[in-house]
């Protein structure tokens, strides 16, 4: 069952040999339990910045993994639900 009508997931991508600029950046995902897999903090230019989601996949996550996460958004859209999915 899925907790509320909205649910906001985050996916980090590894970085590309192109990215160019965006090498510069650090991502990292915060270790302490409140934050365990929904935090993804970002450092740039001296400036860190921290998100927050219901879930987060780091650049590890594969496709399967982020599926069965999301299967239940799956199911509700077949269901006939409105959903919205941005991967």
């Amino acid at each position: 069952e899925l907790k509320g009508n909205i649910r906001v997931f985050c996916r980090v991508r590894p970085l590309l040999a192109d990215d160019g600029h965006a090498a510069d950046m650090v991502v990292s995902f915060p270790s302490s339990t409140e934050a365990l897999g929904r935090g993804v903090e970002l450092a740039q230019n001296g400036q860190k910045y921290s998100f927050t989601f219901d879930k987060v996949f780091n650049h590890k996550a594969s496709q399967e993994h982020v599926f069965t996460e999301i299967s239940q958004l799956v199911q509700s859209a077949l269901d006939g639900y409105k959903i919205l999915i941005i991967l």
